[in-house]
């Protein structure tokens, strides 16, 4: 999950679209990110 943390950092843009397409999956990722 950290090398996924790290990705999204990196493609912050492209996790957004992930992001609205998987709400559910990115959802618990970004809160995973943020915290």
């Amino acid at each position: 999950m950290f090398e996924e943390c790290i990705l999204v950092l990196n493609l912050s843009k492209f996790h957004l679209v992930l992001t609205m397409m998987l709400n559910k999956s990115n959802n618990t990722e970004k809160q995973y990110c943020s915290a």
